[in-house]
């Protein structure tokens, strides 16, 4: 085992003047002349192993923001390596600021109990690693920690794509559903969240929030339980019981307690630890992001295939057209407004499937009616 003193720049908006020993932490001024002269900079990352081919790693410690201060946090420890160190060092500085901003927000709340904001926050940022031999602080120079793994790595035995690639994937682009746009969303964080190894708490909510979005957007009267808007959802989205039962095991993982901790007092450790086994949070991220995956594309081809149009809205009475069928550009082509003077809705049904035929030149048999509101009918074409 070797000695090794690490450093780190602190920012906050309340630190000490004076040199502060906390626990094995110690915050202390440092000019910006001393920082430069110790050649302090933020760690960059060293490729685990060559590879001939493109691929994503996490050096653990390396860090890409600019942080500037004039107040440093030193630790001394042991470890076996340099990498080691950083690791370790990193453990005692997230406490060190946790602590710090719990204090802080409970002295800005008593002090100022009447402001929204409160100057609470810290972070710090690794930027340079010692040796200590015989009490002398020996520069580990170009320091560069080493990833554990790599991912996404390109293998060109992959090249060929499927003939219609672009045009999928231009239906994608062009949707503005709303309910697509904010799933595909939480879809997108959910998976770079993953590979960039975030905590798999934050994950977990962000890949069964694309579901859930989708789920909820099928309105049933009388209710809020999700498991009877699934029933309801998985008959337009193809859902089979086995993925049914999947998303409702999902539900149940998220809605006992809070999945960001356990129950027990003693197992209140942050992400980077092992998950306690009473947080239930034991997660097939494989059938998660299958099913987030399945249900969002359904979803887009349920609303690819409908065609919604609302009867004599008011926000569009000045049209001024009788038996009129006006395109409204709110997602994509599928939104239509019909005007008319026409009240019995049985007269109104053949004259809307009339307009749409004529639009997409095609039989009137082929427009399948899918729902029939006062205010709104919803239209398949066959």
């Amino acid at each position: 085992m070797k000695e090794y003193k690490v450093y780190a720049k602190i920012l906050g908006y309340v630190l000490p003047d004076e040199n502060l020993e906390i626990g094995d932490c110690k915050i202390e001024k440092m000019s910006y002349r001393e920082q430069r002269e110790r050649n302090f900079q933020h760690l960059k990352g060293r490729k685990l192993r060559e590879f001939n081919m493109n691929y994503m790693t996490f050096p653990r410690g390396a860090d890409f923001r600019i942080l500037r201060s004039n107040f440093v946090v030193s630790t001394l420890l042991e470890s076996s390596s340099p990498n080691g160190a950083i690791g370790l060092a990193e453990m005692r500085f997230d406490k060190l600021i946790g602590v710090l901003m719990l204090y802080m927000h409970n002295w800005w709340l008593n002090k100022h109990p009447e402001r929204k904001i409160r100057f609470s926050n810290y972070d710090y940022q690794i930027c340079k690693l010692y040796e200590i031999v015989d009490t002398k602080e020996i520069e580990i120079k170009d320091l560069r920690p080493i990833s554990a793994s790599a991912s996404m790595c390109h293998y060109p035995a992959f090249k060929e794509l499927t003939d219609d690639f672009r045009k999928i994937i231009e239906y994608y682009i062009n949707c503005q559903d709303e309910i697509f746009e904010k799933s595909l969303k939480y879809f997108t964080n959910g998976i770079k969240g993953l590979y960039s190894q975030l905590p798999e708490e934050k994950v977990f909510l962000d890949l069964f929030k694309s579901i859930e979005l989708i789920i909820n957007n099928f309105q049933r009267k009388r209710t809020n339980k999700l498991r009877t808007k699934l029933n309801y959802a998985a008959k337009r989205l193809n859902l089979n019981k086995i993925d049914r039962d999947k998303i409702s095991l999902f539900w149940d993982t998220r809605s006992r307690g809070d999945i960001a901790h356990a129950r027990k007092r003693k197992n209140y450790l942050p992400p980077q630890y092992p998950i306690p086994s009473d947080c239930e949070l034991f997660i097939n991220y494989s059938d998660l992001i299958d099913l987030s995956q399945k249900v969002i594309i359904n979803y887009f081809n349920y609303i690819k295939g409908r065609y919604e149009i609302l009867i004599n809205p008011s926000e569009y009475k000045d049209l001024g057209l009788e038996n009129g069928l006006t395109q409204v550009l709110t997602s994509w082509d599928s939104n239509f407004v019909f005007t008319t003077k026409e009240r019995n809705k049985r007269r109104i049904t053949p004259l809307i499937k009339k307009e749409m035929a004529k639009k997409y030149k095609i039989n009137v048999h082929e427009i399948r009616v899918l729902e029939s509101r006062k205010d709104k009918l919803i239209l398949k074409l066959e």
